[in-house]
């Protein structure tokens, strides 16, 4: 028997992005997209966002952190 090198076209490039909450530091993983903004889109859907306040900004927040910024804005609110 002979071995050979595999075929190229049997090989699947995957990336993984990973996506860091600015506040906790939770890391969100996403992979099958071939995008940065498909892995925006998809973190979107599970509720990773950005936010700002009057007096806050924040780029990436997971979503137990968008939670506590709402709870907060509203208690400050009142």
């Amino acid at each position: 028997m002979k071995t050979r090198d595999i075929e190229p076209t049997e090989i699947e490039v995957m990336s993984v992005f990973v996506i860091t909450c600015f506040m906790c530091s939770e890391k969100h993983y996403v992979s099958l997209v071939k995008s940065v903004s498909e892995a925006i889109q998809s973190a979107s859907k599970e509720g990773w966002h950005g936010y700002e306040t009057d007096d806050e900004t924040c780029s990436t927040a997971c979503p137990k952190c968008i939670k506590e910024a709402r709870e907060n804005e509203t208690w400050y609110a009142a």
